[in-house]
């Protein structure tokens, strides 16, 4: 999928409030240009803007087309600074706690 569409409900909590999402994983191929079929960069980073999400993984990745894992994940850090969304690259053996 590439594409995200919303009917316009939104989750609430209790107090009536936006429920955010606690770990978004999401796909993106490539840190430029489009896929039919793929999330790229630009793609991702407007969706994670959108969603508002307290934390994003993104998944995917081709190795040849970002920078090294530590280089890109300050670039993440440097794009999402204007919010309080933590973004940055998954990678193997990554373990998250979900409390559900």
């Amino acid at each position: 999928m590439n594409a995200y569409e919303t009917n316009g409900e939104n989750a609430k909590e209790g107090d009536g409030s936006k429920k955010r999402i606690d770990v978004l994983v999401i796909d993106c191929l490539f840190s430029k240009g489009k896929h039919n079929t793929h999330y790229t960069l630009p793609d991702t980073i407007a969706l994670i803007r959108k969603l508002q999400p307290k934390r994003a993984l993104l998944v995917g990745m081709s190795c040849d087309d970002f920078l090294e894992h530590k280089e890109m994940n300050k670039v993440l850090e440097e794009t999402f600074k204007d919010t309080d969304i933590r973004v940055e690259l998954a990678h193997d053996g990554l373990c998250i706690r979900l409390d559900l």
